[in-house]
């Protein structure tokens, strides 16, 4: 038996797997629907309240007429959590007929994340650089400013920024200094090292540093256009991602460090590109909208292994990670993260406790990720 949401503020229900289907007895807008046993089914409405139904989703009743979250998820019969505007989660252990906030200290938006261990990682909001030390179940601020990019090369040193700013640490967010760089007004849009020496950071011009920040030179060549996108597979090849005004989205690619660039047309990229990953010096990925494009010679041809195909209600396409040749994840708006586990060749989506977007995600292993 299967439940199916209708845009047209309805809910259907079929026992034969999708051959006929049933309209129910709720005719409200249906944000989010969640099975908890076998024949019982929560959902919540855009006009607030929670519905129940224990016979399979034919029949509903109003179960909680002061639930106002977006998206809900359960774990078993008893235990839920919810989410809504403005960073609220509520949890309920009572199968959703009470809720109770939970307190949440940064409830900004979160543009960045990098975990130098399973245990220890960091997070950046618009205003703080936050810490963990037990695998995301605590977080500490552990420096103030206006922040959205970071890169952490080991446990103790990182380097991170945001408008007209960078700042290092090299004791783990212990202390900080201010790394200082020919300034060009406007947010980093990319920070990367390769190392605690050799780095790279994007605004509206690109700088390398093979110093730890002491020194900057601007990288020049790649072309002019829009671009946000920067990554490096080694101290050799690296990639940026642009619209030229003339030729359209593509990459440019440097094989030396940044010294020369060459700039590879995507035809069938239509917006602008997000994220890159490599797993080895010639095989590699990139994320744009409604589409994830690959390569198997160092950025030489792109060619798409997934496709949204909806131009109507089009989804951008965030970051991307590898954990090894084969398991891929990439973080998609409306809160889903997709899957491979056969090098792209396939994707699957999975959906989270959120219709947020994501930008970012790290993975630690197969297992684990934020």
């Amino acid at each position: 038996m299967s439940l199916e949401v209708s845009a047209y503020k309805s809910l259907y229900r079929t026992t034969n797997g999708g051959v006929n289907w049933q309209p129910s007895d709720i005719s409200y807008y249906i944000r989010n629907l969640e099975q908890t046993d076998n024949n019982t089914f929560l959902v919540n409405t855009a006009l607030f309240g929670m519905y129940k139904s224990t016979n399979s989703g034919l029949n509903w009743f109003l179960y909680n007429n002061s639930f106002s979250a977006s998206s809900f998820k359960f774990i078993d019969g008893f235990n839920g959590l919810a989410v809504g505007y403005g960073g609220t989660i509520k949890k309920s252990s009572n199968s959703g007929q009470n809720w109770i906030g939970i307190s949440v200290s940064h409830a900004f938006s979160i543009w960045d994340v990098d975990f130098v261990n399973e245990n220890t990682g960091y997070v950046c909001d618009q205003e703080n650089l936050l810490k963990t030390t037990n695998g995301g179940i605590n977080w500490n601020i552990v420096f103030s400013g206006d922040l959205y990019q970071l890169d952490f090369v080991d446990a103790y040193t990182g380097y991170f920024g945001g408008i007209d700013s960078l700042f290092k640490t090299t004791d783990g967010g212990q202390t900080f200094s201010q790394v200082h760089y020919n300034v060009v007004q406007g947010t980093l849009n990319e920070i990367q090292f390769l190392n605690a020496n050799t780095g790279f950071i994007m605004g509206n011009l690109t700088w390398k540093t093979t110093n730890g920040g002491s020194n900057w030179t601007i990288l020049s060549g790649y072309g002019s256009g829009y671009h946000e996108c920067l990554y490096f597979y080694n101290e050799n090849l690296g990639f940026i991602g642009r619209e030229d005004y003339n030729l359209g989205w593509g990459i440019s690619r440097t094989t030396n460090g940044g010294l020369n660039w060459d700039f590879q047309t995507v035809p069938n990229a239509t917006e602008r590109i997000c994220d890159f990953y490599f797993i080895g010096n010639t095989t590699g990925y990139f994320t744009t909208r409604n589409q994830i494009f690959k390569t198997t010679n160092s950025g030489g041809n792109w060619f798409s292994v997934y496709n949204y195909n909806n131009d109507y209600y089009p989804i951008d396409m965030y970051g991307i990670q590898f954990v090894n040749d084969d398991v891929g994840y990439a973080a998609i708006t409306n809160g889903k993260v997709l899957k491979t586990t056969n090098a792209g060749v396939s994707w699957s989506i999975h959906n989270s406790l959120t219709n947020y977007s994501f930008f970012e995600l790290y993975f630690t292993d197969v297992n684990t990720g934020y």
